[in-house]
């Protein structure tokens, strides 16, 4: 997967869920009443609410951009794990053929086995 690949897929993923056509942006002097309603009302200024809603939205986008990130290279890992060991197994059908066919095909076997244990997967 490469890099354009993988911010495609991270953009497609992660859409804002709060589109200015639906949740209008404030103007302005709606932010300044909202201000002093909530200083007059609540007794906090807006950049309090805001900056604690900001960090909980920030908090969230964090762990789901690491999830979303540890998936991908975990992906990334697996494919590249899988072309080595498709490559060596390539390899081995270029086992010298003056070997009788059952040790090659137990040579294969181990040898598969062991590239298998040596890139971390469960022998199938």
């Amino acid at each position: 997967m490469d890099k354009e690949a993988i911010v495609k897929e991270f953009r497609e993923k992660f859409q804002n869920p709060y589109p200015e056509n639906i949740f209008i942006e404030p103007t302005k002097e709606e932010f300044e009443k909202a201000h002093e309603v909530l200083k007059r009302e609540v007794g906090i200024p807006l950049d309090k609410l805001s900056g604690s809603m900001g960090r909980q939205v920030f908090k969230y986008l964090v762990r789901d951009f690491e999830s979303f990130l540890l998936t991908t290279l975990t992906e990334i890992e697996r494919k590249q794990k899988r072309e080595v060991l498709e490559a060596r197994i390539e390899e081995l059908d270029n086992f010298p053929h003056h070997i009788p066919m059952v040790e090659e095909m137990a040579y294969k076997e181990n040898r598969i086995a062991e590239l298998q244990k040596e890139l971390g997967e469960e022998t199938q």
